[in-house]
């Protein structure tokens, strides 16, 4: 599921998660590169693979909540484990942090307590600055 997903997003220009105008057309873009690409294949793997990446897509089933937490884990980790480069490089606030990454608790609550902690002591680092919380609690943006 998330190697389709993968493909799709690459093949379309993969969005930096926290660009906002990237994301106004993100959505067209990528059904039109599942359309060429999906569209390439026999008709019965065609309508298999197209029909994962609905699923991831749609976020519905736990199987796609799941794979959709680890697709935000790579970012995450990456972020983490270089001090906030890409955040600090692009002003990504907390709140932006925060509200991109909750979709973690929904799919595995243990992961994202582990996450929300590591994200808090980011703010605590430094890493991402404590203005962009905007007078929200940690956690409660």
């Amino acid at each position: 599921m998330l190697l389709l997903h993968d493909i799709v997003e690459v093949d379309a220009g993969v969005t930096f998660c926290y660009d906002d105008k990237g994301h106004e057309d993100k959505a067209e873009r990528e059904q039109a590169a599942a359309d060429r690409i999906f569209g390439l294949l026999p008709e019965p793997q065609a309508k298999e693979f197209r029909a994962i990446w609905d699923e991831f897509e749609a976020e519905e089933s736990d199987t796609a909540q799941f794979a959709a937490a680890l697709d935000r884990m790579i970012p995450l980790i990456h972020n983490l484990n270089t001090s906030g480069r890409a955040w600090k490089e692009n002003s990504v606030s907390y709140a932006q942090i925060f509200s991109k990454n909750k979709k973690i608790e929904r799919a595995c609550p243990s992961l994202w307590d582990y996450v929300h902690s590591r994200i808090q002591q980011a703010v605590t680092d430094g890493w991402i600055p404590e203005s962009s919380i905007c007078g929200a609690q940690l956690g409660t943006v």
